[in-house]
């Protein structure tokens, strides 16, 4: 029993937080970064109070004592094998040989023999997720961090974006330093301002209005009734059949490059499935033959990971699926429901899994932000709570919902992450015409791949009960096993993209998403994945409504 005692208080001991005092607490505003404009760049100011600092042993073979650490207000980088920092991050206007950055350091604060805990790899969100490797590449690990670094990330409608992230410390050759009131200066050497808003995206006036839709040749009659609708809201709409283009990706690729080129465009739709309309196939952490749509329309080469266009898919395989999608999207538009009750309601769906934060808390910042904007009714089924079955979930969803969120596993045909049993492509039959039908946000695994082999979204978007239309108006979802914190940093962004900065279009919102997940997320390359593997299953042009 003593031993017992004696382990239990020296386990206490090594999880217990050491704090670490930087400033008075007099200097201390509140605020722990300033971000201010200047006429040729931008200014930001740290003022790091303090810092936690926590053993943790967690690291495979790696014996070394690392500390894991928690500054205030700040959120570690994410990169995995790399000393975990804290950063503040933003997008600005330019490419990175375009800035010089400037730095009053102040005076450092500096613990000797502190190793910073490197960033673990994180699970994805699949339902048999992969076994995760607690050591760390050590050479990795041993380069450091600086305290600053700009990354090209592309173009938007002709507009180059970097993204800067900015450390009051660092850490480099076995010595950690915290500057507690860094300053850096970020200036532009072409004298042009480079403040970036993703409130604010550029326009392109003169295609604004302009619409590309390939659809597969035998959808290409339906796809003229949805055309055809989309003029009357006053879009220039050009519909093509595939088979002038050629049924390669490549092909594909091209068309609509050089149509861009010649025309341009604002939004673009491909009316088909994986196997009737081609899909490109990329490399990514999860799958080496990811379905993606996303290089159509990077059009700044190789390097851009910013989309020009607003894209979708109608996942179709017949007239039938095309026409009752059209039927889902006018009955949203035109408030025409049998049954409207549900126009402002909000349906979330969350795992009781996650930390820092968990899928609970990222769903109530996901609600919150339409709440406080449009005083939106909830309803909430968390894993942790009886009520979450797919019985009570459709008896939600068949009173009108104009949006559902959910956050955790996916198997591809269901959300695994359910108190009792699953909500699969089964439930879905059991959904009511006539009702308000939402726009569906999908953090999980698989659910979003746009073949036509019963996958959840596909279904979300083409049941029907006795000849109607049931289900969604519109899915955004992963085609593969997708990662843990990003996808849900991105669903933060749509949400926040719609109730603060207004935004009506649907494709603007999930792009604000991405470039908003873009911004705040140290990880460049975890960033570029999410947009590789989400896509839009409906009509990028459709306004939101609540």
């Amino acid at each position: 029993m003593k031993q017992l005692i004696v382990l239990l208080i020296f386990v206490s001991i090594q999880v217990q937080a050491k704090t670490y005092q930087l400033l008075e607490t007099k200097l201390y505003s509140g605020e722990v970064v300033k971000k201010t404009l200047t006429p040729t760049g931008v200014a930001v100011k740290f003022l790091v109070p303090s810092f936690e600092a926590k053993s943790d042993k967690s690291y495979g073979i790696i014996k070394d004592d690392f500390q894991s650490l928690k500054f205030k207000g700040l959120d570690n980088t994410k990169e995995v094998s790399k000393a975990a920092l804290p950063y503040y991050s933003f997008i600005v206007k330019g490419v990175p040989s375009d800035f010089k950055v400037t730095l009053n350091k102040g005076k450092a604060f500096t613990v000797k023999g502190l190793k910073p805990a490197p960033a673990k790899e994180l699970p994805c969100r699949c339902a048999k997720d992969k076994d995760l490797n607690p050591n760390i590449d050590v050479l990795k690990y041993e380069e450091g961090r600086g305290l600053y670094k700009i990354e090209y990330l592309g173009d938007f409608k002709g507009v180059e974006l970097s993204k800067v992230t900015l450390s009051p410390s660092k850490y480099k050759n076995g010595l950690f330093e915290v500057y507690p009131k860094i300053e850096f200066s970020i200036v532009s050497k072409s004298k042009n301002s480079i403040d970036f808003n993703i409130e604010d995206l550029p326009r392109d006036l003169k295609s604004e209005k302009n619409y590309l839709i390939v659809a597969a040749s035998h959808l290409v009659k339906a796809t003229n009734e949805l055309a055809e609708y989309k003029r009357t809201q006053g879009f220039k709409v050009k519909v093509v059949d595939l088979k002038t283009i050629g049924k390669t990706s490549a092909k594909l690729k091209t068309f609509f490059h050089e149509e861009y080129k010649r025309n341009g465009y604002n939004f673009a739709l491909l009316v088909g499935h994986e196997d009737t309309m081609p899909t490109e196939y990329i490399e990514t952490s999860s799958d080496a033959q990811t379905p993606s749509d996303l290089k159509y329309f990077t059009m700044g080469g190789s390097t851009d990971l910013i989309p020009d266009v607003y894209y979708g898919r109608i996942v179709a395989n017949t007239a039938s699926d095309v026409k009752n999608q059209l039927h889902k999207i006018k009955e949203y538009d035109q408030r025409s429901y049998s049954d409207s009750s549900g126009t402002n309601h909000f349906v979330g769906i969350a795992s009781d899994e996650g930390s820092d934060p968990t899928d609970v808390e990222y769903m109530e910042g996901f609600a919150k932000e339409f709440i406080d904007v449009f005083k939106t009714k909830t309803s909430f089924f968390f894993q942790e709570s009886s009520n979450s079955s797919s019985r009570n979930i459709n008896k939600a969803l068949n009173t009108g919902a104009s949006w559902l969120s959910y956050i955790g596993h996916g198997s591809g045909t269901s959300w695994s992450s359910v108190n009792r049993g699953d909500y699969n492509t089964t439930h879905i039959k059991d959904l009511s015409p006539g009702i308000v039908k939402p726009v569906i946000i999908d953090v999980a695994c698989q659910n979003g791949r746009f073949s036509y082999d019963g996958r959840l979204g596909e279904r979300f978007m083409n049941e029907t009960k006795n000849g109607a239309a049931i289900g969604a108006v519109a899915y955004y979802g992963g085609s593969v096993d997708i990662s843990w914190h990003p996808p849900a940093v991105m669903a933060r962004g749509i949400n926040q993209a719609i109730a603060k900065d207004g935004v009506k279009g649907l494709g603007e919102s999930l792009l604000k998403g991405q470039l908003y997940l873009l911004a705040n997320y140290d990880d460049r390359a975890a960033a570029e994945e999410n947009l590789i593997w989400y896509h839009l299953f409906g009509d990028p042009s459709m306004n939101i409504r609540f």
